[in-house]
């Protein structure tokens, strides 16, 4: 599932936003580790944020600590990074 992940945030980095925000919604239906929602739900915050929506990103950032409270710190660490 990373993998699928990491891919759709490369589309995202070329620009690719709408393939990259389309392909990461398809993988919620795949998810089998607890944490995949969470990590899909933080990717697509960070897609958002490279179109410009702001809003939308932080939606997204705020659905992926509310499904994995835990990794608060990961996410706001990620935001940081990327």
């Amino acid at each position: 599932m990373q993998e699928q992940i990491d891919l759709a945030r490369v589309l995202a980095r070329e620009g690719k936003y709408e393939e990259a925000i389309t392909k990461l919604k398809s993988l919620f239906e795949h998810a089998s580790d607890p944490d995949d929602p969470s990590r899909i739900h933080a990717a697509l915050g960070h897609g958002y944020n490279r179109m410009g929506d702001v809003e939308r990103a932080l939606g997204e950032m705020d659905k992926a600590i509310e499904v994995l409270p835990r990794s608060r710190l990961m996410f706001l660490r990620e935001a940081v990074i990327s």
